[in-house]
C-alpha cells in the first residue's frame, strides 16, 4: 500500500466488500503500464472485514517498538478516503441488491442446475448479514482514522 496508492483503494474496497481472499495468485500487476488488475471476488460479502482491521490497526498503533511510517499513514490517509466514499455512495441495501443481481446473474435460481435451494438460502443470509454487519463496521473503521489520522 505504501508503493502504489491504487492497492490502498483496492485493500480498502476489499475491506469494505469483505473480501477476504486477496493474494498474489489473483492480484497482477503490469509493468508497462504501471497498472495492477484484480481478479476473483468470490470470497466477497462473506466476512466482516472492516471489525478486523480495525482491531489490527489499535493492536499495531499501540506497539510503540514499530510505530508507522510516514508512507504507511499516507496510505491509511487514502484507505480512510476510499472507504469514506464507498460509504457515501452505497447503503446497505444497494450491496444487498447487488449481491442479488450477481447471485442471479451466476444462475443461482431456481430451475438452473447449479441452485440448490437450501444452500443458496442460507448463503444469503450469511451475506446479507455480513453485509450489514460489516457496514456498520465500516463507519466505526472511519470514525476510528478520523480521530487517530487527523
Amino acid at each position: 500500500m505504501t508503493q502504489y496508492k491504487i492497492l490502498a483503494i483496492l485493500v480498502a474496497l476489499d475491506s469494505f466488500i469483505g473480501n477476504g481472499d486477496r493474494h498474489r495468485g489473483n492480484l497482477f500487476y503490469d509493468a508497462q503500464t504501471g497498472t495492477f488488475c484484480a481478479i476473483d471476488m468470490d470470497s466477497s460479502f462473506a466476512k466482516d472485514l472492516c471489525r478486523l482491521a480495525h482491531e489490527k490497526l489499535i493492536m499495531m498503533r499501540q506497539d510503540r517498538d514499530n510505530p508507522f511510517s510516514r508512507k504507511e499513514l499516507d496510505a491509511l490517509v487514502v484507505y480512510r478516503q476510499t472507504i469514506k466514499k464507498l460509504l457515501k455512495k452505497y447503503t446497505v441495501q444497494d450491496l444487498q441488491k447487488k449481491l442479488l443481481y450477481f447471485v442471479e446473474q451466476a444462475g443461482f435460481v431456481p430451475g438452473n442446475s447449479v441452485y440448490r435451494k437450501w444452500n443458496i438460502k442460507r448463503k444469503l443470509m450469511h451475506y446479507n448479514d455480513m453485509i450489514a454487519k460489516n457496514y456498520a463496521s465500516a463507519k466505526t473503521l472511519v470514525a476510528f482514522l478520523d480521530e487517530w489520522l487527523n
